[in-house]
């Protein structure tokens, strides 16, 4: 039996696709969030979580903070992915935004670069991705930072991003 349970919440694939290298990499078992009960995890001795980002927010986030209160005696990893650029900034942006001060103080938390899927997106993901679009053209162009000169330059196409060797950190 397998020490490490991967837990992970995707919308487009890109978390999904992380995560099934994270399951490779440590020999764990893989389980989409909400199809795992929680007394199940009590088999394994690390649990890494992990969800996608959706307007700064990490998908599923609700869940695995409750989970996380249920799992004092485990080593807890939790991961997001999103289309931005990776960077400290933007890691610690994300943790301060979803995770509570204890899961801040007392769990690894890492953020992975994944892509963009406009033409798999739902009609609300692309409605909102289009209104930020159209914010950023409203900009001089000299005005733009480099993460917005790139959402523009990759708007309404498929991106990816997805690096396994930038799981190193994490593994």
């Amino acid at each position: 039996m397998s020490k490490t349970a991967v837990l992970y919440k995707s919308k487009y694939g890109f978390t999904k696709q992380f995560a099934r290298w994270i399951e490779e990499d440590t020999g764990g078992d893989l389980f989409e969030l909400t199809k795992v009960a929680t007394e199940e995890l009590g088999r394994y001795d690390t649990i890494i979580m992990g969800g996608g980002i959706y307007a700064g927010g990490i998908r599923g986030m609700p869940l695995i903070k409750k989970i996380f209160t249920r799992l004092s005696t485990k080593k807890v990893i939790l991961f997001s992915v999103g289309s931005s650029a990776s960077g400290q900034k933007n890691t610690e942006m994300i943790k301060a935004r979803n995770l509570t001060q204890e899961m801040q103080n007392s769990v690894p938390f890492f953020y992975f670069r994944g892509g963009l899927d406009y033409p798999a997106m739902k009609t609300l993901d692309r409605a909102c991705m289009n209104l930020m679009a159209s914010m950023v053209r409203k900009k001089d162009e000299d005005a733009r930072s480099a993460e917005e000169k790139e959402l523009l330059a990759f708007h309404g196409t498929k991106v990816s991003f997805l690096d396994h060797a930038s799981l190193a950190p994490l593994i």
